[in-house]
């Protein structure tokens, strides 16, 4: 069985409208096998807090529960500021698009796990050959989110459909990894993730192709997240090794 994940879903602890909990349970009813907890750092009252709650029910149940934190920033500064206050503590780092300048910074930051969004406010996909190689290059994955069509109507909803599919030509081209997420507010926006690569398929990928963006591709993020907060690491190629000698 090949295992599915989610890894930006939104909680009561910051803007959605289920706790922890409940988009858990749902979770498991749509088998997932990873679910990011992802809710936007300008909404979470009690960081450490969050993160225990997240740590317990991830102990409590047979899902894998991931702590995850949704960076929005205007400045590269405040971007900056804010990743370095993070990347130790949790497992699942997204920063959401928000113009050229930062997406070109996030691009160009192997801390960050996921662009979320990169297109919001824009008429283009929001990335270029320049961002996509820089992602390829750093490790930094797209994070394409169901929710954005689900609020979408007519023409807008074409226009979304056109620059994700934009985005997908330069994932062919440059090789960066992509994620299909829910970035749900209510379990009720939540998916199957096999239901949400089917967004590769209206695309022009095949159905294999598809499937990596929600199994191997989140996969790869959690297995750096582990290496990452494991007591070994100390930094990108620098790990420590026991002597038994």
């Amino acid at each position: 069985m090949v295992e599915t994940a989610d890894l930006c879903v939104e909680t009561s602890e910051g803007r959605g409208k289920n706790s922890i909990e409940e988009v858990v349970e749902f979770a498991e009813k749509l088998g997932i096998s990873f679910l990011g907890i992802c809710d936007s750092q300008d909404y979470i009252n009690d960081l450490k807090s969050y993160l225990k709650k997240i740590d317990k029910i991830d102990k409590e149940r047979d899902i894998r529960v991931l702590k995850g934190v949704k960076i929005s920033a205007k400045e590269i500064k405040d971007l900056n500021d804010k990743i370095s206050g993070l990347r130790d503590k949790i497992e699942v780092l997204v920063v959401e698009g928000n113009g050229y300048q930062i997406n070109r910074k996030a691009s160009d930051d192997s801390r960050i796990d996921l662009l979320l969004d990169p297109e919001k406010g824009r008429k283009d996909p929001g990335i270029d050959h320049v961002l996509s190689k820089k992602m390829e290059e750093n490790g930094v994955m797209l994070g394409i989110s169901w929710r954005k069509l689900l609020e979408a109507k007519g023409k807008k909803r074409a226009q979304i459909l056109s620059q994700i599919k934009k985005q997908f030509q330069l994932q062919k081209k440059f090789g960066f990894g992509i994620c299909i997420v829910s970035s749900s507010r209510d379990k009720m926006e939540m998916r199957k993730p096999v239901d949400m690569a089917g967004l590769g398929i209206i695309s022009g990928l095949d159905e294999e192709e598809s499937k990596k963006f929600i199994s191997r591709n989140p996969r790869k993020i959690v297995e750096r997240a582990e290496k990452v907060l494991s007591d070994s690491y100390v930094m990108p190629g620098v790990e420590v090794v026991d002597d038994e000698s």
